[in-house]
């Protein structure tokens, strides 16, 4: 079989949040970088680079015939053997609350940007991590596994 690349954006409630947010940012942060010294100026670029990066964040779940890889920011990143997988299943749904990026959801780690989630499982391990079609990820991994 070939590879499987899934992603998921952040989204809903978390995304308007942090462009509200980033809006914000930015309009604070504007005005003190005209006329002020190379420092200021490098301060305000990195908290809107932050800002917009925190906005473009995704998960990225790659599945193949040896691994199933896990990425959040394309930073934070878990590769789970397949032949080590246990079981996979629909996850919860996050939102608000859980936040996004690396967390911890249920007791076990998390890859999230909100919404719908599968959950791998290893062992004593799993993690949680967002997907746009859980059904499809869990199916894909299903598959591989016999």
């Amino acid at each position: 079989m070939d590879s499987r690349i899934y992603i998921r954006y952040l989204n809903g409630p978390l995304l308007w949040m942090g462009i509200v947010v980033g809006l914000a940012v930015v309009a604070a942060v504007v005005p003190t970088m005209i006329d002020s010294t190379w420092a200021a100026i490098l301060f305000g670029a990195l908290v809107i680079i932050a800002t917009v990066a925190c906005l473009l964040m995704r998960v990225k779940i790659v599945v193949n015939d040896g691994e199933v890889a896990v990425s959040v920011f394309g930073v934070f990143t878990k590769r789970i053997p397949l032949r080590e997988i246990t079981g996979v299943s629909i996850g919860p749904e996050t939102g608000l609350k859980e936040g996004a990026g690396p967390r911890i959801v249920d007791g076990a780690p998390a890859y999230i940007v909100s919404g719908p989630t599968v959950r791998i499982e290893w062992g004593r391990s799993s993690l949680i991590a967002s997907a746009k079609n859980p059904e499809e990820v869990v199916a894909d991994i299903k598959a591989r596994l016999h």
